[in-house]
């Protein structure tokens, strides 16, 4: 690769040499120090290449072989040079666009975060950006340590970060800190309280002593597995008390709806938007003039233009808009329990994790055009809960 662009940038022709001799030709190129490749024999045809400047001397070889030798291409930047040599725009050009890549070169094109998992990145490029690390910036305006310092400064959970400039592009690297998990303490005294009011069913009591039975009710708060222990002097000590607490527990969800409702539907009628995002400023193009307002849902995807492979510091930005508008609906009464009914599943789901549903009582109502449902839960979980003994010293 390197060898060819050495050679397109001094020039060179393709020949085809005839004659009875073609060795005797090549042994006069080799004799004479001339460099002749890719060469090619058909009968008493000879193809191959050479650089410009040897070209004459090429020919000086043919005729003593006694063989004839003509061009049949010239490629290269010498050739491209005479061509266009009275084209003074061409070269202006080329010079222009020259300065202007140099000048496109100070700048920075694209900004990229990694190493992050429960920060968003745009989080993190919002923050770079008010800081002054943005595409279209000066590179060196640009402060490496002290932006490093005051962005970590505003992310509690970033253990390191550092922020490296290559060529136009910012790679912001971090490493985010590792939460400790939460841990008891072995041998910090405690007691086993109920988490919510209930029946008891099962005791399994581990460490300290049973302040409950079967079949007792308790409320939320109340001792049910105390951490205080007697010996047997009569004083006491504390220990950690442990153990799982069954008991059956109620619990209730309630979900309304109202049969009067409005909804958002498309109108069908539907716009396009494009424009360029160039170096932090909008340039925009066809649709910018129709008339879209916030009856328009708009939906936009983001193209990053690149250059063999180089990210530039321009966008192209597409949105889709449709117009939406209210409609005041009326749901029937089947309608209406069965969106009630999903919100209920939905609930359930997600508030009842770990709880055992044994029984479930449904309440349905009507008032002035809403219907609700209340569900009224029978569960067995266990409600035990630790406790911290605050011991006065």
């Amino acid at each position: 690769m390197i060898l060819q662009c050495i050679r397109w940038i001094f020039g060179y022709a393709s020949f085809e040499l005839i004659g009875e001799y073609p060795e005797k030709f090549i042994n006069l190129t080799v004799k004479n120090k001339i460099n002749i490749w890719d060469i090619k024999k058909y009968g008493f045809v000879l193809n191959g290449k050479v650089q410009a400047s040897e070209y004459r001397r090429l020919r000086l070889c043919a005729k003593k072989a006694h063989c004839k030798i003509k061009i049949k291409g010239k490629k290269g930047f010498p050739f491209i040079k005479m061509k266009y040599k009275k084209r003074i725009g061409f070269f202006v050009g080329v010079l222009f666009l020259l300065v202007m890549v140099y000048i496109f070169s100070l700048f920075i094109w694209s900004v990229d975060v990694s190493g992050n998992e429960n920060i968003k990145s745009e989080e993190i490029l919002q923050v770079a950006s008010e800081l002054g690390v943005r595409p279209g910036i000066f590179k060196k305006s640009i402060n490496v340590s002290n932006v490093t310092l005051a962005a970590m400064e505003k992310f509690e959970d970033v253990a390191w970060m550092s922020i490296n400039i290559s060529g136009s592009k910012v790679n912001i690297s971090i490493k985010e800190k590792i939460k400790k998990p939460d841990i008891a303490k072995n041998g910090e005294p405690c007691n086993i309280v109920a988490s919510c009011d209930g029946q008891i069913e099962r005791l399994e009591t581990f460490k300290g002593e049973p302040c409950v039975n079967v079949g007792d009710i308790v409320v939320k708060g109340q001792l049910l597995i105390s951490g205080v222990m007697e010996n047997l002097n009569g004083g006491s000590y504390f220990l950690d008390a442990d153990g799982k607490v069954f008991a059956k527990t109620v619990k209730k969800i309630t979900e309304k709806v109202k049969t009067s409702q409005t909804i958002t539907k498309d109108t069908g009628k539907n716009a396009t938007r494009l424009r360029l995002e160039i170096c932090g400023g909008t340039v925009p193009f066809w649709g910018y003039w129709k008339n879209i307002n916030d009856n328009y849902q708009v939906e936009t995807t983001e193209n990053v233009m690149n250059l063999f492979g180089l990210e530039l510091p321009a966008k192209i930005c597409k949105e889709y808009c449709r117009e939406q508008e209210k409609e005041e609906i009326t749901l029937t009464s089947e309608e209406a329990y069965l969106q009630i009914e999903n919100n209920i599943l939905k609930r359930e789901n997600e508030e009842f994790k770990g709880v055992e549903i044994l029984d479930k009582t449904v309440k349905k109502s009507e008032n002035d055009g809403e219907l609700s449902e209340e569900v009224e839960y029978v569960c067995a979980e266990n409600i035990a809960c630790k406790e911290k003994i605050n011991i006065e010293q």
